[in-house]
């Protein structure tokens, strides 16, 4: 979350809770109530018209899939800067809907994978790969270029 802050300036989580929230603002599944904790409601009523997010969906394909899928609206409609750093389980065998749509995504600026077992979670050692998508309309290598560096190195 420290690389995420400082190279992209995020500064909020899209699917996130009081308990395990790294922002000051979240989207969550319970806004009524998360609403005193900083929660600006469920990410698939949040309308952003610019700014950079970190998403990590719930491992579900239902909720992947709508993600990618409002990921993409959100990036089509969008006229100002506006970006999504995406993780998700590297479910290709069947391939998950979500990664084909991220993969073939005009706004994929760029991709990693961090191998199971050879990076944590706050929660502990993840067993499956993840994936990273970088999504965003406007093209700023230098700064993926660094992230990506930094992540590399980290992971």
């Amino acid at each position: 979350f420290l690389l995420l802050l400082l190279f992209q300036k995020i500064s909020q989580e899209q699917f996130a809770s009081p308990f395990n929230c790294h922002f000051r603002q979240f989207c969550s599944a319970f806004p009524d109530i998360d609403v005193w904790f900083g929660s600006v409601g469920s990410f698939f009523d949040f309308h952003p018209v610019e700014g950079s997010f970190e998403t990590g969906p719930p491992y579900t394909e239902e909720v992947m899939d709508k993600m990618s899928e409002r990921i993409e609206m959100l990036l089509d409609e969008s006229e100002g800067p506006l970006s999504f750093i995406v993780y998700v389980p590297e479910w290709r065998n069947p391939p998950c809907k979500s990664l084909v749509i991220m993969d073939k995504s005009k706004y994929l600026r760029a991709h990693v994978l961090a191998p199971g077992r050879q990076h944590t979670y706050i929660t502990g050692l993840q067993v499956n790969d993840t994936l990273m998508f970088f999504l965003q309309p406007q093209a700023d290598f230098l700064e993926i270029f660094c992230f990506f560096l930094c992540l590399c190195v980290c992971v």
